[in-house]
């Protein structure tokens, strides 16, 4: 019966805010992920997603200890090409920036196969699951935004995010767009906030994307050189994005390059306040470790 599991999950969900220790030694997950992948109630898959979100908020151990990786992978791919719950759809988002950031390094830098959920996440190709999220209505764009600038932040440098995203003339096309498109004169004004987020996020994931690949900058560059009005007008709407957000905004996005280096460290050691003019030779310093042979030929 849909309206006794919408209870009990319900009531599951609550005591998974305060009690998810215990939930991990009773093997909840599981039960769960089950729940999202097939039950037709979507306030059920609802429920069961915000659990689960809670759990891997409360234990970030249980997700790295997850036994069926691959297959929260496969649930999560599922429901971001088929849901067509709008509030299933925000919990998976809310879900993935969970898992994202509790698989992250923290200050240390991504590393080649130590991020196992992320790494399944990319070879699936569920980042461009992701992307197609970003143009929905802008709380589900915001949510899915800002999960997808925790992917690009926290994947190892291996998987090359930057060229399959920017590098694609279509993912960059509707990065663009999400990116630049106005609000409408009658927006609310919690939708307004939503678009504001979204914009904000978009903008630092292409940064992050440009600021970590030589190559990545190079064929941009190349790719937009023809048409200078439009690389122009997408440059200042990107960075009044950027700074349309406070400065404590930014205050734990490590910018891990191709090499492995942080450029946060090479900012700061640039100047207490990094000046525009030091940014090109922190990127001539970060094409110089590539051309001694560090970075994976990125």
């Amino acid at each position: 019966c849909p309206a006794v599991r919408n209870y009990l999950c319900a009531l599951v969900r609550e005591f998974a805010k305060a009690h998810y220790g215990e939930l991990v030694q009773h093997d909840c997950s599981s039960l769960m992920l089950g729940l999202m992948r097939t039950d037709p109630s979507p306030d059920v898959r609802t429920l069961a997603t915000e659990t689960l979100d809670c759990i891997f908020k409360g234990v970030p151990s249980a997700l790295l200890t997850f036994p069926l990786k691959e297959d929260l992978v496969d649930v999560l791919a599922l429901r971001l090409q088929n849901e067509r719950s709008a509030e299933v759809m925000n919990a998976v988002l809310r879900l993935l920036q969970t898992i994202f950031v509790a698989e992250s390094g923290g200050d240390q830098a991504p590393a080649d196969g130590g991020a196992p959920l992320l790494s399944l996440f990319c070879s699936m190709d569920c980042h461009m699951d992701l992307l197609g999220h970003v143009t929905a209505h802008p709380q589900t764009g915001s949510l899915a935004a800002r999960a997808l600038r925790l992917f690009v932040q926290y994947c190892p440098a291996e998987h090359r995010i930057g060229d399959g995203l920017l590098g694609n003339s279509d993912h960059l096309a509707l990065l663009l767009k999400a990116a630049m498109q106005d609000p409408g004169q009658q927006e609310a004004s919690s939708t307004s906030v939503s678009r504001e987020v979204l914009h904000v996020e978009l903008a630092i994931a292409i940064a992050l994307m440009l600021s970590a690949s030589p190559r990545t900058r190079a064929h941009l560059n190349a790719t937009m050189k023809p048409f200078p009005l439009w690389m122009s007008a997408v440059r200042a709407v990107l960075l009044r994005h950027l700074g349309s957000a406070n400065i404590e905004y930014y205050g734990d996005i490590p910018i891990w390059d191709c090499t492995g280096e942080c450029l946060n460290h090479a900012a700061a050691h640039a100047a207490v306040q990094p000046e525009p003019s030091a940014f090109p030779a922190i990127f001539h310093a970060q094409e110089a470790r590539l051309e001694d042979g560090d970075g994976g030929g990125q």
